[in-house]
Order: C-alpha cells, then sequence, then structure tokens
C-alpha cells in the first residue's frame, strides 16, 4: 500500500512539473493555421487560443499565423510562411533574468520584450546572425537563404554576424530607429535612422517583399489621342469599334464617343445608316450619341 502511495505522489508530482514547464501559451486570439510540433511527438498540435507551448517546440506557420506570449510577458508575432524554433526559454521570477534562445527561420516576425525581466540574456538567432536584446521590440525579415534584417523599433540589440564562423564576441550595436542587414556573405550593412522607412510585419513571405512593385500599365497603343466632340456636331463620334453603316463608307479615325449617332455615322453606332444623311449637317444631338437623321435621302454615312 505504502508503494502505490509512494508511486503515485511521483505519477502526480511528474504530470505537475511536466504541466509547469511551459514557457509561455498562444495569445492569438483565433486559430490562424498554425501548428505546434516537439521533438518527442508523432504529429503537431493545432495552435489554438491558450495552447501552452514548450521548450524545443517548433512553431510552424507554413499555412497560417500566430501570436505567443512567453512566462515574462514577452511577445512574439509569427507571420505567414514563418517557422521558428523555441529552443529554450528560462524565467525566474524570483530574480528577474532570462535566458534561453529562439532560433528563426525563414519568414517574418515580431519580437516585444517582456517587462517581467530585469536581466535579459535571451539569444534571437538566425541562420546568419545572433542577437541580444535590451528592452526591445523589432521586426525580423529571414529570407529563404537566411539573409536577415532587422529593423529596431525601439530599445537596443547587439548583433554578431555568423557567430559559427567568426571568433569575436563583440557585437554590432543596432539602436532604436536603425536597421541592420546580415547577408550570407557574414557582412552586416547599418541603416541609419533618416534612411529607415518605419515598417510593420505583414502576412506575406520576406521574399515577396524583395519583388519591386509593377508600375501601372501604360496607355494601349493605338489609342486615339484626341478629346471627344463635344457637342455631337457630327451625328455620332468616332468609336473604337464602330461599324460603318449600310450605306455609308468607313469614316477616317476621330475622337472617341460613347456611342454614334443614327445620321450613317460609322463610330461604335449600335444604329445602321437610316439612308443618305448629309455629313456637313449639323445635329444638336448630345456629345457622342445622338444626332438627328439624315435629311438629305442621299448623302454618305458621317465621317
Amino acid at each position: 500500500m505504502k508503494f502505490l502511495l509512494v508511486l503515485l505522489t511521483a505519477c502526480v508530482l511528474s504530470g505537475l512539473a511536466e504541466a509547469e514547464d511551459h514557457i509561455g501559451s498562444v495569445s492569438e486570439p483565433f486559430y490562424q493555421g498554425a501548428v505546434g510540433v516537439l521533438p518527442e511527438s508523432a504529429g503537431s498540435e493545432a495552435l489554438n487560443y491558450a495552447v501552452r507551448v514548450y521548450p524545443k517546440e517548433v512553431v510552424d506557420a507554413s499555412a497560417g499565423r500566430t501570436t505567443l506570449s512567453f512566462n515574462d510577458g514577452t511577445t512574439l508575432q509569427v507571420g505567414i510562411g514563418s517557422k521558428v524554433k523555441l529552443d529554450e526559454f528560462i524565467f525566474d521570477p524570483r530574480s528577474g533574468t532570462l535566458s534561453g534562445a529562439l532560433s528563426f527561420g525563414a519568414g517574418v516576425f515580431r519580437y516585444a520584450s517582456g517587462h517581467l525581466a530585469k536581466h535579459n540574456e535571451l539569444k534571437l538567432n538566425t541562420p546568419v546572425a545572433s542577437m541580444t536584446i535590451r528592452g526591445t521590440r523589432l521586426v525580423i525579415w529571414v529570407d529563404n537563404d537566411g539573409k536577415t534584417r532587422v529593423d529596431v523599433i525601439e530599445g537596443a540589440i547587439s548583433v554578431i554576424a555568423c557567430p559559427t564562423k567568426t571568433v569575436t564576441s563583440i557585437g554590432l550595436a543596432v539602436k532604436q530607429g536603425q536597421s541592420v542587414a546580415i547577408g550570407t556573405d557574414c557582412r552586416a550593412t547599418m541603416i541609419g535612422a533618416g534612411e529607415n522607412t518605419p515598417r510593420d510585419p505583414t502576412t506575406r513571405p520576406p521574399e515577396e517583399r524583395s519583388v519591386a512593385s509593377s508600375a501601372p500599365p501604360g496607355t494601349p497603343s493605338g489609342t486615339p489621342s484626341g478629346p471627344p466632340d463635344p457637342g455631337g456636331a457630327t451625328g455620332g463620334s468616332q468609336g473604337p469599334t464602330g461599324t460603318p453603316g449600310p450605306s455609308g463608307s468607313p469614316s477616317p479615325s476621330g475622337p472617341p464617343g460613347p456611342s454614334g449617332g443614327d445620321g450613317g455615322s460609322t463610330g461604335g453606332g449600335t444604329k445602321p445608316g437610316n439612308g443618305l444623311g448629309d455629313k456637313n449637317h449639323t445635329h444638336d444631338g448630345p456629345s457622342g450619341q445622338g444626332g438627328s437623321h439624315g435629311n438629305n435621302g442621299k448623302g454618305q454615312g458621317a465621317s
């Protein structure tokens, strides 16, 4: 009996320890398609609101996005098409110390430091950079090949390019309003506050934002340059696809107009010529729509 009691107590304590081992939870109010994958699990878990996340868990937002809140108050937005591994996140509320590491794969992320940690030794890693942070809000962009850009919205960071390939331990300081870009060649390029356009994380993968926006299409060739006929003086203006009336000949190119008139007009008219209108006759119809019928019984269609 005593053995069973001890075993039961051990199981309960083990369960509590496992339950308390979580490092944060999902704060996105509605499920957005992201999943979490633990190393020992055979599958993935939908990251619904309030679902807990654990060390070494991979947050995969290939088909969605999510927001995580960690135990110290830190928040991390994971954009569409993004992936991050929660290597380790150790927060001691008694001493106010935070340590650990997050490893960012391709994607776009917004990170905001929590307010409970007094000593923050958390590392933010990408394929080409490692960052330490100080009271920071920032946006991290990682391309598929690992190229990284970090925009510091608030606070400051210290960046070491390609830490696995360099012996230096002195990081490049990047302050509020500045950005830094680290290429696959491990070169870091600073962008000053005056050159830096404020950014906000989007729901697009980083490779999409590198594509230049297309210019508006130009004016199609062959478009008439003349203005539309203001007064219907020719019994209907020449339209782009008009058909000549039965008795009229096609008229030369003229200014554009929405519709032709009745007096043998050939430009965009919806009615055939009604006889042989006088092309020199002046009509009173509204612009590009209706002149009066031909009046001499035998002229050609309007030009």
